[in-house]
């Protein structure tokens, strides 16, 4: 039981840094966009672009950690219940 508690925690804690590494590409993303902006080495349209390419490869991320979220909670209440009913017995 340990073991799979400690997998679960770990899981966690792996999706939590996995949200908080999305903010934080968002956020460099931004800034070297608007360096080479500011530098003219793209145009307004090129950096809307790539900051539109950017936020969709993002809500994908996102989208993929929720499913991983929603596997890890099914797998968890699962196991809660057969541990339940072995109790049981």
């Amino acid at each position: 039981m340990f073991g799979i508690i400690a997998t679960w925690r770990m899981a966690l804690e792996g999706i939590t840094e996995a949200k908080e590494m999305l903010k934080e590409i968002d956020n460099e993303t931004l800034k070297k966009i608007e360096n080479l902006l500011s530098q003219g080495k793209i145009t307004t349209t090129e950096g809307i672009s790539i900051l539109n390419d950017t936020a969709f490869i993002a809500k994908i991320a996102e989208e993929i950690i929720e499913a991983v979220e929603i596997i890890f909670s099914k797998d968890e209440i699962k196991k809660k219940e057969e541990d339940k009913k072995q109790e049981e017995n």
